[in-house]
């Protein structure tokens, strides 16, 4: 798909989308930091801000449907579509990764300490976007180290340990890494499991995170990438 058709696609919708930010709930500066033991992944309540009726839904984002579906997760509920990225800023995506001119996204929640976004960013070219896919995946997997490193005053007087794995990259259109973060706090708090598909079609990028309780060991990588594949597949 071009660059010029993917402009002209998204240019209609772009008119009707409003800048917001998301508190992905209990998470500090982006590096998952809980305000209690319980507190995980869960978040904000729902902005106001949607996409009009009667304007075109492109991008297009998963619907809850197309989430990883069961217990774990409860019943999934989206946002509306913003323009932008978060006003708080998403475990291992900071600020300065996704260049907000050019990205719009949906967050999703289920069940307590569980929820998602999806982020669809239009590159300039195609090499810009290879290049935005690598610099996601830098990102992402050294992410658990500034985890470790940060000045978190409730796991002071704990031990705590994290690490990553890239799963796969896979054949979806231009190609599709999953990459997972797993943060295991001291005791007392809940280790949580973050997946990220990081996918690229010509100069379109997609992401979509996962955050949900357990560790490694129980990571719903085969679900999750399931639902990374068709993001990819389906966003323009």
């Amino acid at each position: 798909m071009t660059t010029l058709r993917i402009r002209g696609r998204i240019a209609t919708a772009a008119l009707a989308l409003c800048a917001a930010g998301t508190a992905f709930g209990g998470l500090v500066a982006g590096l998952g930091v809980p305000a209690a033991a319980t507190d995980v992944a869960a978040p904000a309540p729902s902005e106001k801000q949607e996409i009009g009726v009667g304007v075109s839904r492109l991008p297009s984002f998963l619907k809850t449907s197309q989430l990883p579906q069961g217990s774990r997760y409860g019943k999934w509920k989206a946002s509306g579509v913003y323009t932008g990225t978060p006003r708080n800023p998403k475990f291992c995506l900071g600020h300065d990764v996704l260049p907000a001119a050019e990205t719009r996204y949906r967050t999703y929640r289920g069940k307590k300490n569980v929820a998602a976004e999806e982020f669809v960013t239009i590159a300039d070219n195609e090499a810009a976007a290879a290049a935005l896919v690598s610099k996601l995946r830098t990102q992402i997997q050294g992410c658990y180290s500034e985890w470790l490193d940060a000045d978190i005053p409730q796991y002071r007087e704990g031990k705590r340990s994290a690490s990553w794995k890239r799963y796969n990259t896979y054949a979806v259109e231009d190609g599709m890494t999953v990459i997972g973060v797993f943060t295991v706090p001291p005791k007392g708090f809940v280790k949580t499991t973050h997946l990220y598909a990081v996918g690229r079609d010509g100069a379109m990028v997609v992401v979509l995170h996962l955050g949900v309780p357990g560790g490694k060991a129980k990571a719903p990588a085969a679900k999750f990438t399931t639902a990374g594949a068709t993001a990819l597949r389906q966003a323009l």
